[in-house]
């Protein structure tokens, strides 16, 4: 079954005269408002043209009159100066729960973003939420504006006498009237119809004004500012993955014992031994000539790649260092809630070593110590943050430490304690324990080759 139906959408403009007490000095002026009003009605498959055209009028004639009130509640008294602090009240209020909801809802939008580790995302949509509640307060503020211009206090004409309101509220001294010509206009069964609007005649001795019902671009505004909140939120996104995308940062490790120039592109890095300096790189592929000050050096080429929600909201380590001679732990801290977990989980850990360049992803504390406690949300029992440090030991006891524990892997412990012994450090305990690494590993050629290759007469 199709449906069909007609929407019948009415608007009025008319001169409304409003007479309100002032709450100071009692006083009723009269004041003649340009007011406007819009409605609409929909008649289903059709059958009730005549009452959704009646309904339509209806709610535009209610909406000329509500903008009447409000205009001269924003107005004060002509005779003492004072406002009535009601209207301003109200519609301070439903300002606010517009913003309020605003916000609310793209908060809401955003939320599953900060949930699956994306905290940039949810930003976005809370930056746009807030553009909009301030959107709609500039609108807000323009509006009040437009209606104060839309109101002019006149002496009451003569025909007012013999016209009654039609709205009335004798408590507060307000009184509406509309088409004070005619003697009774509250015993007429119905608004004049929408498609014959006729503007009652103005009393003598008035200034004609002209119509200033709001325009199809005072209508949008809202919706204008709102694009183009979204739009400077979409290109400020844009603007700072294109700024860090030229903007990534290298940390350069030298841990030999031996001075170490290092040239990544067109810039050049002096280490000491030891010595942890940053260089910023655009993304892309960059050539790398490592110089040591024994005479030593090589060439390697290395990438810095991300996606734009590594730029935006996850970092991402980017750490060249030299000959890979100095490991790195990364480890897992748990956090966990103690009232619930009795036992804690065992982190995740591993050692980096013998490769000269790593891109990490994911590391909260990138070489700083991590809190002691960090806060639980959303009834959350744990939190798992990722650390990234640096192992400033004896390559004798890394070695030993990490085979009791374990993380020992013989493709990373040679080339790990060939860059030591080709970064200088030629004792012959180092030299023993690499002969015994690779005699575990069953890469009797590649000691003898690499032994040769450094200089040192001994033989597996």
């Amino acid at each position: 079954m199709v449906y069909v139906g007609r929407t019948h959408s009415t608007r009025v403009h008319h001169e409304v005269g409003v007479v309100q007490r002032c709450p100071r000095c009692g006083d009723t002026p009269f004041a003649l408002v340009q007011a406007s009003g819009a409605g609409s009605s929909h008649s289903a498959y059709m059958i009730d043209e005549a009452g959704a055209r009646r309904r339509a009028a209806l709610d535009a004639y209610a909406a000329l009159l509500e903008e009447a009130i409000t205009a001269r509640g924003l107005v004060p008294c002509p005779s003492c100066g004072a406002r009535d602090p009601r209207m301003p009240a109200r519609l301070r209020r439903t300002l606010g729960l517009k913003a309020a909801s605003a916000v609310v809802i793209f908060a809401g939008i955003g939320a599953p973003g900060v949930y699956v580790g994306y905290p940039w995302f949810g930003g976005v949509f809370l930056g746009i939420g807030l553009l909009f509640a301030v959107a709609l307060g500039v609108e807000h503020l323009l509006r009040q504006r437009r209606l104060r211009a839309r109101l002019t206090f006149v002496p009451p004409p003569p025909e007012l006498r013999t016209t009654e309101p039609v709205m009335e509220d004798p408590e507060d001294g307000l009184a509406v009237y509309l088409g004070w010509d005619v003697p009774t206009p509250a015993s007429a069964a119905a608004p004049p119809p929408p498609s014959e609007p006729t503007a009652p005649p103005r009393p003598a001795g008035r200034q004609k004004r002209p119509p200033t019902l709001p325009t199809a671009r005072q209508k949008a505004l809202p919706f204008l500012m709102l694009a183009g909140a979204v739009t400077g939120a979409v290109l400020l996104g844009w603007g700072a993955d294109v700024w860090l995308e030229g903007h990534q940062t290298i940390h350069v490790i030298n841990p030999c014992v031996s001075s170490a120039d290092v040239r990544i592109g067109d810039a050049t890095l002096a280490l000491a031994p030891g010595a942890m300096v940053t260089v910023t790189r655009p993304e892309g592929r960059h050539h790398v000539q490592v110089s040591l000050q024994n005479g030593h050096s090589y060439e390697t080429d290395i990438t810095l790649e991300n996606s734009v929600g590594q730029r935006l909201g996850r970092s991402t380590a980017f750490i060249f260092n030299v000959l890979g001679a100095e490991p790195l732990l990364w480890e897992e801290i748990v956090y966990v809630d103690e009232r619930v977990h009795r036992k804690n989980p065992r982190p995740r850990a591993r050692i980096l070593m013998g490769v000269d360049f790593h891109a990490i992803r994911d590391v909260e504390y990138l070489f700083t110590e991590p809190p002691d406690e960090v806060e639980l949300h959303g009834g959350a029992q744990q939190a798992i943050r990722t650390m990234l440090s640096r192992i400033q030991e004896d390559p004798i006891d890394v070695i030993d430490v990490a085979t009791e524990q374990g993380l020992l892997n013989p493709n990373q412990a040679l080339p790990y304690l060939e860059g030591h012994i080709l970064g200088g450090d030629r004792r012959p305990e180092l030299a023993t324990r690499y002969l015994a690494v690779c005699g575990d590993a069953r890469q009797d050629a590649r000691c003898q080759a690499f032994l040769q290759k450094a200089g040192l007469t001994q033989e597996p």
